[in-house]
């Protein structure tokens, strides 16, 4: 698979091959592109893109912190490198909230977007520790991605007011059992959002996505539409 430089850093990214649709679909923290193909189209309609963010898989970290806006930039540099003008995406917890962020600041470059598991705002430190454990046990990238200086929750600064000129659906996808984002941050963003979409899934925790044929057959069902 390719490494596409980005200034200093060297993104990796798998591709799966179709058309004419571009998705990019963007990971959850500690993990890779590659964990993202239960999301993937069935379709050959769409060309997939699912780059390693970087710390994450095959791509290295060469700035040592994963704040926001660097991860947000990091995904406009792709777009603008493959020279990718209009795009559907997906993105899984950070990926989701890395592609809302990047949405915000360039709207006109998306066709649509899905958020799974993740919303507008940064997770509190109960929650974080939900995901990481408590700080003190944290090693690698789990301690750096949640670090409170360096972490990506740092910028992850977004008001609902940022949304209203998202003129495109932008699905949103929740576990009602999801302890990072409850059923109410998931209706707050979904009415801040001009043609958003909200699919709140049940007996789902922030891990259980993956797992569900219900969240599956949904994305393929969005795809087909």
């Amino acid at each position: 698979m390719p490494t596409i430089q980005l200034d200093d850093l060297p993104l990796y990214y798998e591709e799966q091959p179709g058309g004419p649709e571009i998705l990019l679909a963007l990971h959850a923290t500690t993990a890779r592109g590659k964990l993202m193909s239960w999301t993937f189209p069935k379709s050959g309609g769409y060309r997939v893109l699912a780059p390693d963010q970087r710390g994450h898989g095959n791509t290295p970290n060469p700035a040592g912190d994963y704040h926001m806006p660097r991860l947000i930039a990091d995904m406009r540099k792709f777009l603008d490198a493959l020279k990718l003008d209009s795009i559907h995406a997906i993105g899984y917890s950070l990926g989701a909230a890395v592609l809302l962020g990047l949405a915000v600041e360039v709207p006109e470059r998306f066709k649509s977007l899905v958020m799974i598991g993740a919303n507008h705002r940064r997770p509190t430190p109960e929650q974080m520790a939900i995901l990481a454990g408590p700080p003190e046990t944290r090693t690698g990238i789990v301690k750096t991605v949640f670090d409170p200086e360096k972490g990506s929750s740092i910028g992850w600064d977004f008001q609902l007011a940022d949304f209203q000129h998202l003129n495109f659906p932008v699905h949103l996808i929740g576990g009602d059992r999801d302890p990072v984002v409850s059923a109410e941050d998931f209706l707050e963003l979904y009415r801040a959002l001009p043609q958003g979409r909200l699919f709140i899934v049940p007996d789902c925790d922030h891990y259980g996505y993956y797992r569900l044929s219900v969240v599956k057959n949904y994305l393929q069902e969005l795809y087909s539409a």
